[in-house]
Formats: structure tokens, C-alpha cells, sequence
């Protein structure tokens, strides 16, 4: 994991790695996020495998280009293995929990509200003193 504390800061990249034993020859790498897989393009990330000299694919690397709310969870990856023309699945690895500096906006609702409340209590006020005077006055 790149940042290594599992702590990404919105707007940077979040690198994650992926490494399987080097005796197979063909390989598909899959990474999860909270369970579901994600397909490369998804919320800016890329899913890239690196190819040592011996031909098998070893290592795979998910690129998430500009963390996000969308880059905090539980990330595990696993990958498939061609064995005669069958694909295996490996199990998943172990559970990668990311947190983040995410800076989430809200916008204040409260001023309509207290305008709102304001007008009623003066209308009410108002009707109140009207209703008072004129039952006085008859």
C-alpha cells in the first residue's frame, strides 16, 4: 500500500500491490473493494500487471489517481490461474482497511429556518394583541 498507513489525503494518488507465488504461467488479477470488485476505469483507478523476465505475471498494481470518499474501505485482492485451460481462482488476500483525510462539504440550512420561525411567532404575536385589543374595546 502506498501510503503505507493506509491514510490517503483526497486529491492524491493511493497505489495498492499485489503480488502471487511465480510458478504459474498465466494469471488474471482481481482487486475488492467492501466485496464488490472493481472494474478498471471505476472512480479513476487502473489495474496494471507487471511482467518479469521469466514471462509470468507475478505482481498486479491498482491505481486509484486521485483518492476520494469513494477510496476508503476494505480492499483485498485475489487473482485466477490458468491450469489446463481452466481458470482457478486463488483465495483473497487478507482485508486492507483504508481510512482517509476526506474532506466532506454540507451547506447550513439553518437562516431559511430561523426566518421561517420568526415570521410565524410575529404573526402569531400580532394576532394575539389584535384579538386582546378588540375584545377590550367591545
Amino acid at each position: 500500500m502506498d501510503p503505507p498507513s493506509g491514510v490517503v489525503s483526497e486529491g492524491l494518488p493511493m497505489l495498492i500491490t499485489c503480488a502471487a507465488p511465480g510458478d504459474a504461467s498465466e494469471r488474471r488479477f482481481h482487486f475488492y473493494k467492501d466485496g464488490a470488485e472493481i472494474i478498471p476505469g471505476d472512480a479513476g483507478s487502473e489495474i496494471s500487471t507487471m511482467e518479469p523476465s521469466t514471462g509470468s505475471v507475478n505482481v498486479s498494481l491498482l491505481s486509484i489517481l486521485r483518492a476520494g470518499p469513494n477510496s476508503i474501505g476494505e480492499f483485498t485482492c485475489g487473482y485466477e490461474e490458468n491450469m489446463s485451460g481452466r481458470w482457478i481462482p486463488s483465495p483473497r488476500s487478507q482485508a486492507l482497511t483504508v481510512t482517509g483525510n476526506v474532506t466532506m462539504t454540507a451547506q447550513c440550512v439553518t437562516f431559511p429556518l430561523t426566518v421561517d420561525l420568526a415570521i410565524g411567532v410575529s404573526f402569531f404575536v400580532i394576532n394575539t394583541l389584535i384579538f386582546f385589543i378588540t375584545h377590550r374595546c367591545l
